[in-house]
């Protein structure tokens, strides 16, 4: 072996020892070799060891919040409520936006299929290809499930199951993401006209440190059964094209509020409530928020 190799071998051993500095090193050699996968688990890795709970995705620099592994309760088909554990994953801290979803058109050439259902409401609210002043910072929306498939195959990461968004939203078992307070107007951005700068409201911070999980808009989940846990919505999410023909003129969860409601409300708004849209719905008030579930 070259001396190169064995010093490449002493930087992994001190890495997997938790040696910050040589989890930053190898970082730095993943990132020249734009090895992506490689450079997301040592993002991650280095916060942990850093005692950290944010690192950044290296395709669409979406800050990545590190969520520990724990368990939630969901209802079950033809059960009572079930406990479910979920193993650590990262959610975005908060939904993707505008300016993050152009990079990936222009990256990709991104353009739905014709056969899509409602594809001239595809970022309907653009000027073209082009996000409208002051909208750079807002959530993306008028977006489908196919899209935001699409968008997290590209960025290396996954639409959350409806269990990975409630108990990243909930944490302690709280019914809204930053406590036992009722909605308002200025807790988060409800009763409002349109959409808003995400990170507007810190107030909304979650006890994970997520944001605007309640308020601004929804957010799409994986299209799937309640309580699949990441296995499944792993595997799945390695064949878009086959999730998109698989999901043809089915449902998907939405979590989470949005500008549109009401503070009185409540019910709606807290973690735990979900509703079912077509999958192919694009609309004013629902976005996406991607996980990454490392294997």
């Amino acid at each position: 072996m070259t001396e190169h190799g064995h010093a490449r071998l002493a930087l992994e051993r001190h890495a997997e020892e938790g040696d910050v500095e040589a989890i930053r090193l190898l970082l730095v050699l993943a990132r020249r070799s734009e090895n992506y996968e490689t450079q997301r688990r040592l993002a991650l890795r280095l916060a942990l060891a850093g005692g950290e709970k944010l690192w950044r995705n290296p395709i669409d620099g979406l800050e990545m919040i590190c969520i520990p592994p724990g368990s939630v309760s969901v209802s079950m088909p033809r059960r009572k409520v079930t406990r479910l554990e979920l193993p650590a994953f990262s959610m975005a801290r908060h939904p993707v936006t505008n300016a993050q979803f152009a990079a990936f058109m222009e990256a990709t050439g991104y353009r739905p299929p014709r056969e899509h259902l409602h594809n001239h409401r595809f970022l309907s609210h653009w000027e073209g290809d082009s996000v409208p002043d002051g909208l750079a910072e807002h959530p993306v929306v008028f977006v489908s499930v196919y899209d935001a498939l699409q968008y997290c195959e590209w960025a290396g990461l996954s639409l959350p199951s409806a269990t990975h968004w409630e108990y990243a939203a909930s944490g302690d078992g709280r019914p809204y993401p930053w406590g036992n307070a009722a909605p308002s107007a200025v807790l988060c951005a409800i009763q409002g006209s349109s959409t808003v700068p995400v990170g507007s409201f810190p107030r909304t911070r979650t006890a994970f440190g997520c944001q605007d999980m309640i308020g601004n808009v929804s957010d799409w989940c994986w299209p799937t059964k309640a309580g699949v846990v990441d296995g499944e919505v792993e595997a799945q999410r390695l064949d878009v094209e086959a999730a998109v023909r698989r999901f043809e003129r089915s449902f998907a969860e939405v979590r989470g509020s949005n500008f549109m409601r009401s503070w009185t409300q409540n019910a709606s708004m807290s973690c735990q409530h979900g509703r079912q849209l077509r999958v192919e719905r694009r609309n004013e008030w629902v976005s996406f928020r991607p996980v990454y579930l490392p294997s």
